[in-house]
């Protein structure tokens, strides 16, 4: 154990920090909290870029939810047509095998 005093105190940095940074977004939103957030200059280049990828991803992620609900709104449209023309089958008596290839435009609304 050595008896050399500590020149720097990491954990009371670490503290001093915390605590000035929740004083600053005391009392913001979550949407101010972002933005505040998002306009602070960063020094550490290894910083920056970690922050520059993890917006490049949430930017991926936003991509790929609205692709996903745009397959599940044709997913769903499909499934609408589909019902229809069984429904529309059934009254005229035909059996859904003989469905395919019949026009959207034949569908009853």
């Amino acid at each position: 154990m050595s008896n050399a005093k500590k020149q720097f105190d990491a954990v009371e940095m670490m503290r001093s920090i915390r605590d000035r940074i929740s004083a600053q977004i005391q009392g913001m939103t979550l949407e101010e909290e972002r933005e505040w957030l998002a306009s602070q200059e960063l020094t550490d280049p290894f910083l920056r870029r970690i922050r520059d990828k993890a917006a490049q991803q949430g930017a991926a992620a936003a991509v790929l939810r609205a692709t996903a609900d745009r397959w599940t709104l044709a997913r769903r449209h499909n499934l609408e047509t589909l019902s229809c023309f069984i429904i529309a089958a059934r009254h005229r008596g035909i059996t859904t095998g003989a469905i395919r290839g019949t026009a959207v435009s034949q569908c009853p609304r």
